[in-house]
C-alpha cells in the first residue's frame, strides 16, 4: 500500500448535512487519508473565502454532498458551496459529486422554501450531472458510495498526497509544515471569532423563545376546601413563561408530578385572592394533575423539558420530569436577565400580569 496520505476536502451546505459530513469524514479516516471539512470554518467572507481556497489548492480530492438546500449566497447570489465546487474544477482538483435521490425521505424544515433558492439548486445541481455523479437516500448509503468513488478515484486518477515527515523530510516540506502551521492559527483565530458571533446568536434565539413563551396563556384553576367541605374555585392564565420560571429551578435534577402540582399553587399562591367567611377556615390551594400534564407536554413540544431517565425502585410510580438541553439554557438567561435587570424585548406588563388573564371565579360550592 501507498505510504501516501490523501487529503479529502468535504463539502456541503452546513446545517442540514452536519451527519452525512461526519460519516464521509469517518469513512475517509477509516481508510487512512486525511478529511478536510467545512466544521472549522465558514465562508462568510472575503477572508475566510480566501482560506478555503487556500484549502482546495492542497487537498487531492474533492467531494461534494448535495441535498435539498442551495445555502447561503454571496453578494452574486451564488451559493459558497457552488463557488467551492467550481474553484475545485478551475484548479484540476478531481470532483466526487453526491445527489440526494429526489424519492429519498427528507425533513422538511431542510428544504428550499422560496422559488429562486430552489431555481438556484436545480441549475447547480444540472451541473453536477455533467460530471459522473452518485445518488443516495440514506447516510449510509451514501459512505458505501463515497468510499466506492473514492477508491476508485485514487486508482484512476493517483494525486500527490502527502508522506511521513521522516520518510520525506526536505527542506520545502519543512517549510509546507511552517505554512500550515501559520494558516492552522489564522484558523483558530477565525473559530474564536465565531464563537464570540454563535454566543450572540444564542441569546438572541434564547430572547425570542423567552417571547413567544410570554404570548401563550394556558388555562388553569385552584381549589380551597374547609372544614365544612365547602369549596372556593379561583381561575388564572399565566403566561407560559411564567409556568416555566416557575418550575424550571425544580426541574434541574428532576421532580415528579405530584409533586409539581403541590408547588406550583404554593409558588402562585400571594396572586390568589384567597375566600375570606366567617367562622370557615380554607386549607392549601389545590391544581389538578391533568393540568400540569398539559403544562408539561406543551414545554415539552418546545424542547425545554423531557421525561427524566434517571433509574427509581419499582415501587416509585410517580411521574419524573427534567430539563432538557434548551430548557437549561432558557433558564440561565432568565437568571442573567434577572440579575442584570434588563428588560426582554416586546414585553408587556411586570411579573404579576404573567399570571393574570381571567377574572376569578370566587364562587363556593
Amino acid at each position: 500500500m501507498s505510504e501516501n496520505k490523501y487529503q479529502i476536502f468535504l463539502s456541503s451546505t452546513y446545517e442540514d448535512l452536519k451527519q452525512e459530513r461526519a460519516e464521509l469524514s469517518k469513512a475517509v479516516l477509516s481508510v487512512g487519508h486525511i478529511p478536510v471539512g467545512m466544521e472549522g470554518f465558514n465562508a462568510a467572507d472575503d477572508a475566510s473565502w480566501d482560506l478555503i481556497k487556500k484549502q482546495i489548492d492542497q487537498c487531492d480530492y474533492y467531494c461534494v454532498i448535495v441535498a435539498h438546500r442551495y445555502g447561503s449566497t454571496n453578494e452574486d447570489g451564488i451559493s459558497f458551496t457552488e463557488l467551492e465546487y467550481d474553484y475545485a474544477r478551475s484548479k484540476g482538483v478531481p470532483c466526487l459529486g453526491f445527489l440526494i435521490d429526489d424519492k429519498a425521505s427528507w425533513p422538511a424544515e431542510f428544504q428550499e422554501g422560496e422559488e429562486i433558492a430552489r431555481s438556484s439548486l436545480r441549475e447547480f445541481k444540472s451541473k453536477l450531472k455533467e460530471k459522473q455523479i452518485a445518488y443516495w437516500s440514506t447516510k449510509d448509503e451514501l459512505a458505501t458510495q463515497f468510499l466506492a468513488s473514492l477508491l476508485k478515484a485514487f486508482n484512476s486518477n493517483p494525486r500527490p498526497g502527502w508522506v511521513r515527515a521522516d520518510s520525506s523530510m526536505s527542506r520545502i516540506a519543512s517549510s509546507e509544515l511552517a505554512r500550515l502551521s501559520n494558516e492552522n492559527a489564522e484558523l483558530k483565530q477565525i473559530v474564536s471569532e465565531l464563537k464570540v458571533e454563535l454566543k450572540q446568536d444564542e441569546k438572541y434565539e434564547m430572547r425570542k423563545l423567552s417571547n413567544r413563551l410570554y404570548g401563550i396563556r394556558r388555562d388553569f384553576s385552584v381549589r380551597f376546601s374547609d372544614t365544612d367541605s365547602g369549596e372556593f374555585e379561583s381561575k388564572r392564565a399565566p403566561s407560559l413563561h411564567f409556568v416555566f420560571a416557575a418550575l424550571a429551578p425544580r426541574l434541574v435534577v428532576e421532580d415528579h408530578l405530584a409533586s409539581l402540582c403541590d408547588y406550583f399553587p404554593y409558588y402562585t399562591r400571594p396572586h390568589w385572592e384567597e375566600p375570606a367567611d366567617e367562622g370557615r377556615s380554607f386549607g392549601s390551594p389545590r391544581m389538578p394533575h391533568n393540568t400540569m400534564q398539559d403544562w408539561l407536554t406543551v414545554l415539552l413540544s418546545f424542547g425545554l423539558v423531557k421525561p427524566s431517565d434517571k433509574k427509581h425502585p419499582v415501587s416509585d410510580t410517580n411521574q419524573y420530569w427534567t430539563l432538557d438541553e434548551t430548557g437549561i439554557e432558557l433558564l440561565k438567561h432568565i437568571r442573567l436577565a434577572s440579575i442584570e435587570d434588563e428588560k426582554l424585548e416586546e414585553r408587556e406588563g411586570g411579573p404579576e400580569s404573567d399570571l393574570e388573564g381571567t377574572e376569578t371565579d370566587d364562587s363556593q360550592k
